[in-house]
């Protein structure tokens, strides 16, 4: 039984792989390279976490691809030949491949076509592999296109019994892939100064979780490193494996030239001022930062500075409720021409913290195409006025995932709650028809 539900868990897990894989390739033949990007990214951690759920792991918690790769390959060491592959494809998952604050400018302006098209053929690649250790997902006539897409040669399984869905041998504990102990500011400094001056770093600053104190035994390790280069900004990080290598652990690292770091922060961008109020200088080379140099940033702590300043201006004094929401969006929904907006996420789960974006799904009947869809709904954006992850679905799309007991919408009709619904839409028979 337990063979049976790992083996349907680890097959719903790459349905959704499959939908992100047929969406990036959509999205490439539209030419948004920068969503083909992201689009593989995830394509690949899902069929890495198939590949989880499948062997019976219900710890599949992380987004990034090192440590999902790591969880499974000493079940299937097969998987260790996508290790270059799912290096490079981990770059497009951290802040600088997704918020146009990164860069100074938008990913779409910082994307090519060559690197959507690599991205592409990774994530292919890796949904390939893991469609090769779940032969039942391409038996059973699920996915796109049954067979389209090339297996890997002489993939085997090492250990596993189809009976009992475990290994011969018990899976070991995952120590490996959680951290007996939480490191601290200076416990970080002392791991990866060695490294930061063998690879030529000027400052290395610490930003999140671990910055904040707030880091769990899961949490990666957000690090902005300003150094100068020549490289192009999605390639830049191949020069600072040594600091992900003494830091051994998850890690979204972001590499700025000097001129770019006091270009935004001239200009105020938001990630800077988040960086000279929250971030922690951890590393600065001898020289660096002195007065009229290229990095004179008084607002930067050190390790061994006061606590944090005030972040009102990157935080909201308060943490709005569902009616807030509701209130809030309810005229821009109207205006819009929206069916439905569910919520999900933090704010549905009353579990939103001062930081916190806002997940919001709407139904509307829209002829724009997927990726687009959110620019037609920017009067509700404006009236939430904080971050916002928006997803767009028509009536038909809806009610055709809900028919096929996809998990997100069942995620949602059992954890979202409906913030506005225009009138007569969702009475019986009419699109979307959902009690949930």
């Amino acid at each position: 039984m337990n063979a049976e539900r790992n083996a349907e868990e680890g097959m719903r897990w790459l349905d959704q792989a499959d939908g992100e894989l047929v969406a990036a390739r959509v999205m490439a033949e539209a030419g948004y390279w920068w969503q083909v990007c992201r689009q593989s990214h995830l394509t690949a951690e899902l069929s890495l976490k198939a590949v989880g759920h499948y062997r019976g792991d219900k710890r599949c918690w992380t987004h990034h691809l090192d440590l999902l790769l790591k969880n499974v390959t000493n079940t299937f060491p097969e998987l260790n030949a996508l290790s270059a592959d799912v290096r490079l494809l981990g770059n497009y998952h951290s802040a600088a491949a997704i918020y146009p604050y990164s860069f100074g400018v938008f990913p779409s302006d910082k994307y090519s076509e060559g690197d959507a098209n690599g991205a592409l053929e990774v994530a292919e690649r890796v949904f390939a592999a893991a469609r090769e250790i779940i032969p039942s997902w391409a038996g059973s006539g699920r996915g796109s296109e049954n067979g389209g897409a090339p297996y890997l040669a002489g993939a085997r399984r090492v250990g596993w019994d189809d009976k009992t869905g475990k290994t011969a041998a018990p899976v070991k504990d995952l120590a490996h892939v959680s951290r007996p102990h939480i490191p601290t500011l200076e416990d970080i400094r002392e791991m990866l100064t060695p490294a930061l001056e063998e690879t030529g770093a000027l400052r290395a600053i610490v930003f999140g979780s671990h910055a904040r104190s707030e880091a769990k035994e899961f949490s990666d390790l957000d690090l902005v490193i300003v150094a100068e280069t020549e490289r192009r900004f999605v390639t830049r990080f191949e020069d600072f494996h040594p600091v992900q290598d003494a830091w051994n652990w998850a890690m979204d690292l972001i590499v700025y030239t000097p001129a770019e770091y006091e270009m935004m922060r001239a200009d105020n961008r938001y990630v800077i001022e988040m960086l000279e109020t929250e971030g922690v200088v951890i590393y600065e080379h001898e020289g660096n930062g002195a007065e009229g140099s290229p990095l004179d940033s008084p607002g930067l702590r050190t390790t061994s500075a006061a606590p944090v300043k005030d972040l009102a201006h990157v935080s909201r004094p308060h943490i709005p409720t569902l009616e807030d929401i509701r209130e809030m969006l309810t005229p821009a929904l109207e205006e819009t021409g929206a069916l439905r907006a569910i919520v999900f996420g933090s704010h549905a789960r009353s579990e939103a913290k001062e930081f916190s974006d806002l997940d919001l799904v709407i139904v509307a009947d829209s002829e724009q195409n997927f990726p687009s869809r959110p620019m037609d709904f920017r009067a509700v954006n404006k009236a939430w006025n904080w971050a916002m992850d928006m997803i767009v679905y028509t009536p038909a799309e809806y009610e055709m995932m809900l028919a096929k007991g996809r998990g997100f919408v069942e995620m949602l009709e059992t954890e979202g709650v409906v913030i506005y619904e225009r009138e007569r839409n969702g009475a019986e028979g009419s699109p979307p028809d959902s009690p949930g």
